[in-house]
């Protein structure tokens, strides 16, 4: 399919291996919710206690708390 894709546009190589132009994200998302769910806990107490202010956090669309990630 790579080798393939710089001759033809991705969607139809995808729907010529898969009979889809859609692809699913949810097994990847499910496979690794225990990381994102790891890094969201880790990051939590970072966010809470960083001397970032709150105009900086505006500025540069840092969210207060590891949750407002997702």
């Amino acid at each position: 399919m790579l080798r393939l894709g710089r001759s033809r546009p991705w969607p139809e190589l995808l729907e010529a291996l898969t009979g889809s132009r859609n692809i699913d994200v949810a097994p990847l998302l499910e496979y690794f919710r225990p990381l994102s769910n790891w890094l969201l806990q880790e990051t939590s107490s970072y966010m809470h206690n960083s001397e970032w202010t709150d105009e900086c956090r505006e500025n540069y669309n840092v969210p207060n708390k590891a949750a407002d990630v997702l």
